[in-house]
């Protein structure tokens, strides 16, 4: 048997170092890149095994030619150190069997050509690629610490990147945004008007500074903001895309309530407003409890415009506006395809006030499974978008507000004990305006001058309608009063609002509306109990019932203490 090697002359004329080999691994013959490669002349090393002339690191277990045999098939073996006349060098390895007449495996050829130039080339890249990479991680670092939201764009409006006070101010996941256009997402109304900033600055005009216009949150809602635009350029100066730095005006646009808003003689007013310059820069759980319009929401605004959490999100929850089976979604964000219908990632409430305050407005209507969800946001400030295991975290200061008595609510087991403990931090009640006729005055006066600058002339109200409205119950408190004075202002002739403008209602407060019987908690029975030394006749008459009623609440009070807590 006779391996069908290519001539010698063959063999010296390939440019590659290449090796003639038996099946029982010894040097049949070289060519002259092969003698040059492993210093050892052709003469001396036919005869010789292969590995005293070859010397590669594959010599041994992992021997390139036993494949080559085994699988009757060319193997090639990249960047493999061989020892030669030059010392170590990189060479990638091509191994074929050769054949006989009969097609019988009788020997093997070798090739080895030098890599070295290769292998530094990809080195040289790969550490190319890591100096990018880490210099991208510091650039997306500083983008992250910026308090400005920071868009990247390539030359066709596509988002490149988006920075995390980016995501959050717009409500949009980071993997909402890369790899869509800008106005795809955004709805910026200079887009819609044909002169978008972006694309002027892309088509080489001058870089905008504070150019206002509106984007569209995730929810619909206008987004006022200040955009500030340069050019992205590569090495030769091309424009290759823009990067899109932008302000939320929200805050500019609506400033911290004034002080007028809450201008009041009544003594549990002041007091409110003392708690208030106390807690401001506190991150307590506020709880605010009242009856419908008294203006629950407006101080909660106050308490987070006036701390040290101004700039940051005041984001409303109304819990009684949405149904259960989206309230969840709605507080802590979904991922795609948790539900029917979520087709994409979902930022939710909490993650939009990172940083802020979230208002929770009645919340007495959450259900069981959703307290226990914000029990553990105000716990730990955590948690899991619907459908995710990933945790959430977040920093928000949680200010909650009521019509409803939670303690009630938690006899009947419809609000967890613990959740009200943790909500309670700082309970705050606003009385009804009934209870604070004195302020009445004031607030006509404030909530004129307030038409006034929309337009409306009417600047003052008849004495005979300020003694109806001090005779007023106003079971719709100061909304009610606002809605009535625009209503007056509307059918009024003069500057004067006279008895004939006012709504018929308010003319017959008695046929519409009977003060609201106030159900004593069993903590303040007991203690109005105690107080009259256990007399049930005189605690009967301090709480405004009668001696019946009395020893019935009594009686399922008792009943109650006895129930497994």
């Amino acid at each position: 048997m006779t391996a069908q090697f290519p001539s010698h002359a063959l063999l010296d004329s390939l440019p590659e170092p290449a090796f003639a080999i038996s099946l029982d691994k010894r040097v049949v013959d070289m060519n002259a890149a092969a003698e040059a490669l492993s210093g050892t002349p052709v003469d001396a090393a036919r005869g010789r095994p292969c590995a005293d002339i070859v010397r590669c690191e594959a010599c041994g277990s992992s021997c390139p030619l036993d494949d080559a045999v085994a699988q009757d098939r060319p193997v090639t073996s990249f960047n493999v150190r061989l020892t030669g006349a030059q010392g170590i060098e990189p060479v990638s390895l091509h191994t074929a069997p050769v054949h006989d007449e009969n097609g019988v495996i009788a020997g093997i050829l070798e090739c080895a050509r030098p890599i070295g130039h290769l292998v530094g080339l990809f080195q040289a890249l790969q550490e190319k690629t890591d100096q990018v990479q880490l210099e991208r991680n510091k650039v997306q670092a500083v983008l992250d610490s910026i308090a400005e939201g920071v868009i990247t764009v390539n030359s066709e409006r596509v988002v490149t990147s988006i920075n995390r006070t980016g995501a959050r101010i717009i409500g949009h996941a980071e993997s909402e945004v890369v790899g869509k256009t800008c106005y795809e997402f955004l709805s910026c109304r200079a887009e819609c008007a044909q002169a978008c900033p972006v694309r002027r600055v892309l088509d080489g005009g001058p870089g905008v500074t504070n150019f206002e216009t509106e984007y569209v949150d995730r929810v619909g809602h206008a987004l006022p903001v200040s955009l500030s635009i340069s050019a992205l350029r590569d090495e030769h100066g091309q424009i290759v895309g823009a990067v899109e730095a932008f302000r939320d005006l929200r805050a500019l646009a609506q400033p911290a309530p004034a002080a007028s808003e809450f201008i009041s003689g009544n003594s549990r007013m002041h007091r409110i407003m003392e708690l208030i310059e106390v807690l401001k820069d506190s991150d307590a759980t506020v709880l605010l409890q009242g009856e419908s319009g008294t203006g629950k929401g407006l101080l909660a605004e106050t308490i987070h415009r006036s701390g040290n959490r101004a700039r940051q999100p005041f984001v409303k929850v109304n819990c009684a506006a949405l149904p259960e089976s989206l309230l969840e979604s709605e507080l802590f964000g979904h991922v795609k395809g948790a539900f029917t219908g979520a087709i994409r990632d979902a930022v939710g409430r909490f993650e939009l006030a990172d940083g802020g305050t979230v208002f929770l407005d009645e919340v007495s209507e959450i259900s069981p499974s959703t307290q226990v969800k914000l029990l553990r946001v105000l716990q730990e400030q955590e948690f899991e978008r619907v459908g995710s295991a990933k945790t959430v975290r977040v920093n928000v200061r949680v200010i909650a507000a009521t019509n409803q008595d939670l303690r009630q609510l938690m006899m009947q087991g419809r609000f967890r004990l613990d959740l009200f403990y943790r909500l309670n931090v700082i309970p705050i009640e606003l009385p009804p305006l009934r209870e604070r006729p004195e302020d009445i005055p004031a607030l006509v006066e404030h909530i004129l001058a307030k038409l006034a600058s929309k337009g409306r002339k009417v600047k003052a109200v008849a004495p005979a309608v300020m003694e109806a409205f001090l005779q007023y119950p106003w079971p719709g408190n100061i909304r009610e009063l606002e809605n009535t004075l625009e209503h007056a202002v509307v059918c009024s002739k003069g500057s004067v609002i006279e008895m004939g403008a006012l709504p018929r209602s308010l003319l017959r407060p008695a046929a519409v509306w009977s003060p609201p019987v106030r159900q004593n908690t069993a903590e303040e029975t007991l203690d109005v109990l105690a107080r009259h030394r256990g007399n049930q006749s005189a605690a009967a008459r301090t709480l405004g019932i009668n001696r019946t009623t009395l020893w019935r609440r009594l009686k399922k009070i008792e009943s109650n203490s006895r129930l497994p807590q």
